[in-house]
């Protein structure tokens, strides 16, 4: 007797595709309040989703689905929307068929992911616009003859701050590795450098949680530098920044900031980014112009952590 195999239909499939969407953009997603109605419907969606897709691991197994799937008779009939539980029943499915879905499982994952990126990107952009236009009292001061150290001190306690919060998290090494190598080459130059470094540098560093470490990421670079958007180079897509140190800044003062970042040997990641020469003079290399800092104010910055 010939044996029957089971093939979905374009509705289960299409089902199917729908819990893979749920479950991958569920996944990716953070809610805000976890204890309102719709975030509540949301999880339970959620589950559902997980639970078809775990039919579809024990099928690719080999295995029983109830082996897989937590409170099978809660999620049945999802997961024999999909055709999932007819493959089950009759224990017989073909290589194409299986194939069929995990091609869909695939794509809704590939899918997911790059819209989530995406989204990261329109919104980090968004995030330095607003920094960009928000640029207040720190340019008016910068635009005098004399160099406001307290300019110095709040990038020191901004890069502390950082560096405390983050050092043992690799996904900033490559950051922190790329500031201090520009930093380091800057100093003793007679023009500003320029580096340049990628959105997906901060977006995609697998920290969590992830909108704050952005905003981190983008206090402690307006504090150290000149921030703008390389709007020839950058897309819809991806965003590249344009950095250059602040007008102003001595060796002294870059060679102070440099003492709250880690060396670059003990960072797990090379420096990110791309260092061109430009050919803007810098002004005060040595610190002619550097204000006055009382004993008090440079102890503040230097012995206390804050």
């Amino acid at each position: 007797m010939e044996e029957k195999l089971f093939i979905p239909n374009e509705k289960q499939l299409l089902e199917f595709g729908k819990f893979c969407r749920v479950f991958f953009r569920s996944g990716l997603s953070t809610a805000s309040d976890t204890c309102t109605s719709t975030a509540i419907e949301s999880r339970d969606k959620s589950e559902e989703a997980k639970a078809v897709l775990s039919a579809l691991d024990a099928l690719v197994a080999g295995e029983a689905i109830e082996d897989h799937v937590v409170k099978l008779p809660k999620y049945e009939t999802a997961i024999d929307s999909c055709g999932l539980m007819a493959c089950h029943k009759l224990n017989s499915i073909s290589g194409d068929t299986l194939s069929s879905y995990i091609d869909i499982r695939d794509k809704e994952r590939k899918d997911a992911h790059r819209d989530k990126m995406v989204e990261r990107q329109v919104n980090f952009k968004k995030t330095i616009v607003k920094i960009l236009e928000e640029k207040d009292k720190i340019s008016a001061e910068e635009n005098n003859n004399v160099m406001r150290m307290e300019l110095v001190r709040f990038a020191q306690r901004t890069t502390r701050k950082f560096v405390n919060s983050y050092r043992n998290k690799i996904g900033s090494h490559s950051l922190l590795a790329g500031i201090v190598k520009f930093l380091t080459n800057q100093i003793d130059e007679s023009c500003h450098l320029r580096w340049t470094i990628y959105g997906f540098t901060i977006t995609e560093s697998c920290i969590s949680p992830g909108e704050k470490y952005i905003c981190d990421c983008l206090d402690l670079l307006s504090s150290l530098f000149e921030v703008s958007i390389d709007e020839e180079s950058s897309s819809a897509n991806e965003t590249i920044l344009i950095l250059q140190t602040k007008v102003g800044y001595s060796n002294y003062s870059l060679k102070r900031i440099l003492r709250e970042l880690p060396a670059l040997g003990e960072l797990d990641a090379r420096p990110t980014g791309n260092i061109l020469e430009t050919e803007l003079k810098r002004n005060n290399i040595t610190g002619e112009n550097d204000e006055y800092e009382s004993l008090f104010d440079w102890c503040l910055s230097n012995c206390i952590i804050s």
